[in-house]
């Protein structure tokens, strides 16, 4: 039986693949028919993405202004010949069950380089089996499910020495939101502390600094108070990313009150618990930024 799936791993994860797509994307459907969707989100990216296809970019009427005025997210400029013939929210829920679907491919070819026997196929199952995983893909849509699969994607790039893949799907996972680019900075910041040649540091890190700061401006031209909305959720740092960063600089103690609360302990155990097994923690160095972002800003919460 083993020497069988060793043989037929990648038919057995293909067959996996269409099945999960299948599966998931009846539920969604029969959640869509059953008004299960009431968390606005997949309003709100159904009318931008109908909107934009009419010509009227990045226009939605349930916030003020353009969707750019909330996340900066380009992609779906690339998204949009898929939408533009079946324009429907259905269209966008098949489309993120494929892509988390698709997501335990890289995963796959990721564990492969590390993992004897059938080992990679069962990490790759286990994506597809993984409840958080299954959450995401039935509560809403969302665009982020594209960065996973292209995370991924460039995570696998880096481990194969691909410089020029490796770049290429950095930029295009910071074209799927603004606070991308974090993950790309540090991406930069792990070549750095594993001694690569000075491009793999060097050319990632400037770039994503540069896209995050610019996507920044962008979404503040758009927002009715000129800067980024969602800090709100660190406003006991400050109201301006100006005010923010002093404040993290002079008074390291909040942040460091923050984090320690029982809260963030308690998510901070959750969250790495999956990862114990992992003897090169290094490569959770890319999470690290996307981590604070969300254990600081559950200040609010």
């Amino acid at each position: 039986m083993i020497n069988y799936i060793k043989e037929k791993q990648i038919k057995i994860l293909i067959i996996s693949i269409i099945t999960y797509i299948t599966i998931f994307s009846l539920i969604c459907y029969w959640k869509y028919l059953n008004f299960g969707y009431n968390g606005l989100d997949l309003t709100i990216f159904n009318q931008v993405f109908f909107n934009s296809v009419h010509g009227d970019f990045f226009r939605f009427t349930i916030h003020p202004g353009l969707y750019l005025g909330d996340h900066f997210t380009p992609i779906i400029l690339l998204l949009l010949p898929l939408y533009y013939f079946f324009q429907s929210p259905i269209t966008l829920l098949i489309l993120q069950t494929i892509i988390l679907a698709l997501s335990a491919w890289p995963i796959y070819l990721i564990a492969k380089k590390y993992l004897p026997s059938a080992w990679p196929l069962f990490i790759s199952l286990a994506w597809l089996f993984n409840p958080f995983v299954q959450n995401v893909n039935l509560f809403e849509f969302h665009l982020l499910p594209f960065a996973i699969f292209l995370i991924f994607w460039t995570f696998y790039f880096y481990l194969k020495n691909n410089f020029n893949l490796f770049l290429l799907f950095s930029l295009l996972s910071m074209l799927v939101r603004e606070d991308v680019a974090l993950v790309i900075i540090m991406m930069a910041v792990l070549a750095l502390f594993e001694k690569r040649k000075w491009f793999w540091f060097i050319i990632p890190g400037v770039i994503s600094i540069i896209y995050f700061l610019t996507s920044m401006s962008i979404i503040g031209h758009f927002t009715p108070d000129g800067q980024y909305k969602f800090l709100y959720y660190y406003n006991f740092l400050g109201n301006s990313f100006k005010e923010i960063i002093i404040t993290a600089l002079t008074k390291p103690w909040l942040i460091i009150k923050q984090i320690a609360s029982w809260h963030n302990l308690f998510f901070t155990l959750t969250l790495f618990m999956p990862f114990a097994y992992l003897l090169r923690l290094k490569y959770l160095i890319p999470a690290f930024l996307i981590y604070l972002q969300l254990i600081i800003g559950s200040a609010n919460d």
